[in-house]
């Protein structure tokens, strides 16, 4: 299968909030994945954030959202075990999401490789996977990111923090997927 890559702003917020209920609607649940509200998805909408979006013939089959952080800012333990002076940005995978009929199709692994190239270069990205959710920490861990630590997040359910660093020999503009 053949997937189109996109930014994604805005006005997809409704979209990726119905991709979301889809997901809660097969059976998940904070254990495995964190529900968001719009408000929340809204927010990850703006900003310097950046989410990127899958299609196949025109429908969105899957999204990826990232949040920047500037790491002489963040305050986490974890991340700061990570930090060195050749890291410049400390980013975040908000939430990736596929489609239950898109599933099969290493999609998950296409969005973390296509996030990856808008990264500038000696970058650090970093997610949180559920020990429960086998298919994307796999998806994670095939894609050469390690695991930190588990801790106890989002409540009191289990979560691995992973992490991978990114050295892009170029980073690629933010216009040339919009």
């Amino acid at each position: 299968m053949e997937f189109v890559y996109k930014q994604l702003d805005k006005s997809y917020l409704e979209k990726i909030f119905e991709i979301q209920d889809e997901v809660f609607q097969e059976g998940y649940d904070e254990n495995i994945l964190r529900y968001h509200t719009k408000e929340i998805l809204h927010n990850a909408l703006s900003h310097d954030n950046y989410s990127l979006g899958a299609f196949y013939r025109g429908e969105l089959a899957g999204f990826i959202m990232l949040q920047y952080y500037d790491a002489l800012k963040m305050d986490n333990e974890d991340l700061v075990k990570i930090k060195s002076a050749s890291v410049g940005n400390i980013n975040t995978i908000y939430l990736i999401i596929v489609r239950k009929h898109f599933r099969g199709f290493g999609l998950q692994r296409k969005l973390l490789h296509e996030i990856e190239k808008i990264l500038d270069k000696n970058s650090v990205i970093n997610a949180t996977v559920s020990p429960s959710n086998k298919y994307s920490l796999d998806n994670f861990l095939a894609c050469g990111y390690k695991i930190l630590s588990l801790k106890k997040m989002y409540g009191g359910y289990d979560r691995f923090l992973v992490y991978k660093e990114v050295k892009n020999e170029f980073k690629i503009d933010k216009a040339i997927s919009e």
